[in-house]
């Protein structure tokens, strides 16, 4: 295969390296008193694992080599706008959908309106259609959850329905709100009732047709359970012919509702001009909101339809380079990366954005700083949807998109959907001590899915906690390591923070080491079963696989366990592995440091497309294709930590074999910044306000304006400078900090160069970060993983 290498320009890139605008932001750990806090707290994940002790491979459906044709009916909906997205959900997987409209979904703050509030203040709808029956309402606000109906008689058609007035249930009412700056909750609208259908005409049936898409009733608006029929008719016009009819009844809440998927032979229409037609009946009087996830027209393959390289990435969260065998690690946690690497591109030194999963994975997709993206600024801070994904770039140029990831901290409610036709959060419920074997799981649904649409052209992201805190392996491989039989659900209990209590001497610590590499020997064989689908399919002769980890693990090295303390190797060194089909230079170890959000403009290279100039990753083909330093363009790498609750702005910078790390307590008060204060919503429980660097968090570039030359110097200069030789010191105990104010003023000048030019992407593009309306559920499961605490 010859795969396109075109390369990205960078105009924008400067002698200093400033192109690389990775800045990542993460937390410890503060008591909260009201249930907002809780996004604040620590980042530091802890994993679960499924039921599941050994890993296992779904039947091996033959790939065809030659890629097949297909349509996205959901596309042309509104044709003049092909890249637009609706998302719908069921269980946990998010789909684009053809759905009932959603009229709004606005969050209420400083209690509700004595006299209620009316619909046209809450939401600014387009017109509704005139077969639309009326509008569901739902009122949620923390565990309580009320519903409402407007039909046509209550003037809920369109130019009427707005002035509505809602009322919500006595125990959602003002006198319950005892915060003013509390957010209590959110009303969503949603149209009903049995709509016109939603058709097709002209489209050309190709050889081979079939129909595949996903039925689904979003969560229901009343308290009752819900039904709908689902259709879909074929005319020639001459005939119609109904191809597909079913049945839902689903309950009110998430967990009740699963997409049911379908396939439909439609080969007995191939080379007909037809009108398709999805219809959707709800019972009479019912709200149901039905949802048709993806539907999708395949052709089969033919000779005339160029061959474009699939991209698979493969996330393996928690994982740090060097406990890889392919890495140097002496104990044989990782035979079959080894041997993927031996016929792969392996990046000797991956630096990552940040020390967490949500940063880090948003640098991934966007290519761009966190100081611009916000993702992760706090836990439960979205990927916001003005920015462009490499799955929103790869499906608008013709590419079937999936991802199966173990969700929370890069679920597909904090944004990370965006450009997926289908985005799973994975389907365990996270509580401590974790179940063993998710990542066997997760690789197995990802497989179902190549089986469905792999002779298409693909990208897929499959994402796994396995080797995350807790560790527990599955059996098998829970003792791997360990000199003696432990049983990982005993160091599950010890809990996260009291990690930083054991002793020097500590047998647990040596314990918990063991356990880590049993789930990274686990992960591993599972990773090689998925491999050896791809080549039993012949998938692998024609994809572009890219294995990765979004950060480290801590092994007190540096006084510290886990990761999201500090920005040091343990946490920030990541294995990149590509594996490119047809490439003669296989095999191949770069030695030049590289940042992981490069990751985004290689896979654009690779599948020869274009990005928004706004992006500051830079592509790894020149430095597989030809090795040399000069020709990747990136002087600078720089990490971010913000420790919000301690307002601290932590900052890493590597270059010429050196690096620099550097803190400010921003609110310490010989801070020239001390006085400045920003009140925040998330620390309310006290005294506590965040300052300037809020601002990092939620770009606000008037601030930053009207900032004073001694404030803007405050961010990167500090007294808490270290200064490693990485050459001399790779363990980064001995800083030369104090020895070299030389290199120290280097790194000072390139950071703030760094800072103000990530600051003015920010603002023109006019961003403010966005908290992610989180459930009481979704929010427990970041607890479980440890990213929020009590």
């Amino acid at each position: 295969m010859e795969v396109n290498r075109r390369s990205k320009a960078k105009s924008a890139m400067s002698a200093n390296g400033l192109g690389n605008r990775s800045i990542c932001l993460r937390f410890l750990v503060i008591a909260r008193s009201i249930r907002p806090i809780l996004l604040v707290l620590i980042l530091i994940p802890g994993l679960a694992c499924s039921e599941s002790t050994s890993p296992t491979s779904p039947e091996t459906k033959p790939v065809n080599r030659l890629q097949g044709t297909f349509v996205r009916f959901v596309e042309q909906v509104h044709p003049e706008e092909t890249w637009r997205e609706t998302k719908g959900r069921a269980g946990s997987e998010y789909r684009n959908v053809f759905q009932s409209p959603l009229t709004g979904d606005r969050r209420l703050s400083n209690g509700w309106p004595e006299d209620g509030l009316r619909v046209g203040d809450l939401f600014e709808a387009e017109k509704l259609d005139e077969s639309i029956e009326g509008i569901a309402l739902v009122f949620q606000a923390g565990t309580n959850r009320g519903y409402g109906l407007l039909t046509s008689e209550d003037a809920a058609r369109a130019g009427h329905w707005k002035d509505v007035e809602v009322i919500p249930p006595n125990d959602m009412s003002a006198s319950t709100v005892v915060d003013d700056t509390q957010d209590i909750g959110h009303v969503t609208a949603r149209a009903f009732g049995s709509v016109a259908p939603i058709e097709f005409p002209d489209t050309s049936i190709p050889n081979g047709a079939t129909l595949s898409l996903g039925i689904a009733l979003a969560p229901a608006m009343t308290s009752t359970p819900q039904s709908a029929t689902f259709s879909v008719a074929v005319n020639n016009g001459t005939s119609e012919a109904r191809v597909f009819e079913s049945t839902i009844i689903e309950g009110i809440d998430f967990a009740s509702n699963k997409w049911q998927d379908h396939r439909i032979d439609l080969s007995q229409f191939a080379g007909e001009s037809v009108t398709l037609s999805f219809r959707a009946d709800g019972a009479p009087g019912s709200s149901v909101s039905p949802l048709w996830g993806n539907p999708t027209l395949h052709g089969a393959p033919t000779d005339d339809v160029p061959l474009q390289p699939n991209v698979i990435l493969i996330s393996l969260d928690t994982l740090r380079a060097d406990h890889l065998g392919t890495y140097g690690y002496e104990r044989d946690t990782s035979p079959n990366l080894d041997r993927i690497a031996k016929s792969a591109h392996v990046f000797e030194r991956c630096i990552a954005p940040s020390s967490w999963t949500t940063p880090s994975h948003a640098s991934v997709f966007t290519g761009l700083n966190p100081v611009v993206h916000g993702a992760g600024a706090l836990a439960g801070y979205r990927l916001q949807k003005n920015f462009t994904t490499i799955a929103e770039i790869a499906r608008k140029n013709g590419y079937v998109t999936g991802a199966y990831t173990d969700g929370v901290a890069i679920g597909g409610q904090l944004g990370f959907y965006q450009g997926f036709d289908r985005y799973s959060n994975g389907t365990t419920k996270y509580a401590q001590p974790a179940p063993p074997g998710e990542a066997g799981k997760t690789f197995d649904e990802a497989t179902r899915w190549l089986n469905e649409f792999g002779d298409l052209p693909f990208m897929l992201f499959v994402h796994t906690y396995e080797i995350h805190w807790p560790y527990h392996p599955p059996k098998g491989f829970e003792n791997r390591f360990t000199s003696t039989p432990v049983d990982p659900v005993d160091y599950a209990r010890l809990g996260l923070f009291k990690l930083f209590d054991l002793t020097e001497d500590a047998p647990e610590r040596q314990i918990l080491e063991d356990l880590y590499d049993g789930g990274i020997a686990y992960t591993d064989t599972v990773v090689g079963q998925f491999f050896e689908y791809l080549d039993r399919s012949g998938l692998l002769e024609n994809t572009v696989v890219i294995i990765f980890s979004d950060h480290g693990e801590e092994f007190w090295e540096h006084d510290a366990a886990s990761h999201g303390f500090n920005l040091y190797d343990d946490v920030l060194h990541v294995p990149l592995i590509i594996h490119i089909p047809g490439d003669d230079d296989i095999g191949t170890r770069i030695q030049t440091p590289v940042a992981l959000e490069d990751v985004f403009q290689t896979v654009a290279d690779l599948i020869g497309v274009d990005v928004p100039e706004t992006v500051t990753s830079q592509s790894l083909i020149p430095l597989m294709r030809n090795q040399s330093d000069s020709a990747y363009q990136r002087d600078l790498i720089v990490s971010q930590l913000a420790q919000a609750p301690l307002e601290m702005l932590m900052l890493a910078a590597e270059a010429n074999q050196e690096k620099y790390i550097t803190y400010s307590i921003i609110t310490h008060e010989t801070s020239p910044i001390h006085d400045m204060s920003i009140p925040s919503k998330q620390f309310r429980g006290g005294e506590k306000e965040l300052q300037l660097i809020d601002h990092l968090l939620k770009g606000n570039q008037d601030l930053w304006n009207a900032a004073s030359p001694e404030i803007k110097e405050a961010i990167v200069e500090s007294a808490n400078e270290q200064l490693y030789r990485l050459v001399d010191d790779p363990g980064e105990q001995d800083s030369v900090a104090d020895r070299d104010a030389k290199a120290v003023q280097y790194f000072r000048s390139a950071l703030k160069r760094y800072l103000a030019n990530a600051l003015d992407t920010s603002d023109s593009m006019h961003l403010v970060v966005e908290q992610a309306p989180l459930s009481d559920e979704e929010i427990a499961e970041l607890g479980a993983l440890g990213y929020v605490a009590e």
